[in-house]
């Protein structure tokens, strides 16, 4: 198991430090299947679930979780997700925690991370059913407004 060092254990415990990938568009087939990207665009949520807190321990499901959706939708100031309630997008991913690794590696970056049981719903259309693709693409551009806010 791979250690890391002592201050990705303080930030990554702070309640204030986010988690969110910082790639661009990847899969892979396609003209976006090209290249050799750095693992995190496949990988960075699995991974903080699967390293950060299954095999290291440094924060809670929950605390990751949060750092994953609610605390980064409040800093990027997106108007409307985030969280689960009524009158917000319904961005849901369904997956079990255990079962949940990246697998992307810089020798084969091209990787979904594991989770058979792994369920997207973007804008409340399904979008990944049990790892797999349904074709749906209901994601939409979210522009910036004169406030600041995203949505």
């Amino acid at each position: 198991m791979r250690r890391y060092p002592p201050g990705w254990r303080v930030s990554s415990s702070s309640p204030t430090a986010l988690v969110g990938p910082d790639g661009n568009c990847v899969a892979t087939y396609g003209i976006v299947s090209q290249g050799l990207p750095h693992p995190r665009f496949y990988g960075t949520f699995p991974r903080i679930i699967g390293r950060f807190v299954h095999d290291e321990r440094l924060i809670s499901l929950e605390q990751a979780l949060y750092k994953m959706t609610g605390g980064s939708a409040k800093a990027l100031k997106l108007r409307d997700r985030g969280r689960l309630m009524e009158g917000y997008r319904a961005d849901v991913t369904i997956f079990d925690p255990e079962d949940f690794r990246d697998e992307a590696t810089y020798a084969v970056p091209h990787c979904y991370p594991s989770g058979a049981r792994t369920t997207v719903i973007i804008n409340g259309t399904i979008v990944i059913d049990n790892a797999t693709h349904t074709g749906a693409t209901p994601g939409a551009v979210l522009r910036r407004a004169a406030d600041g806010s995203v949505g």
